[in-house]
């Protein structure tokens, strides 16, 4: 949960940075480069301004998503260990996840771990 609350945070404050070039390009009709030098943009900064539009408004469905638990925040498998003989492989070593003494389905190490705390 921790996890999921930090990655809304930071697509936030991507969204209001987001919302702020916006704002700037519409107002000044220009692309704020650095610190006071700007890119006039004349014609082109309705274009700009409706990508900064989609790409917030974007921003805001995936935080909708995450935030009611409908997009799934997958972690990366690095290392697994085999339930059964305890043995543990590199996840890319394994074929389709199986451990190749036992033929069964290895689990993540750090879930592992945290399921038999009291046993190691």
């Amino acid at each position: 949960m921790h996890n999921k609350m930090k990655i809304i945070f930071q697509m936030l404050i991507l969204f209001l940075f987001i919302l702020f070039i916006g704002y700037d390009t519409y107002i000044n009709h220009a692309f704020n480069v650095y610190y006071g030098y700007y890119i006039q943009l004349e014609f082109l900064y309705i274009p700009m301004l409706l990508f900064f539009i989609v790409l917030g408004l974007f921003l805001l469905y995936k935080i909708y998503l995450i935030y009611t638990g409908k997009e799934i925040i997958t972690k990366k498998i690095e290392y697994s260990i085999c339930p059964k003989c305890k043995e543990s492989y590199n996840y890319i070593d394994l074929k389709d996840g199986m451990c190749p003494k036992c033929d069964i389905k290895t689990i993540d190490i750090e879930e592992y771990y945290s399921k038999n705390k009291d046993k190691n």
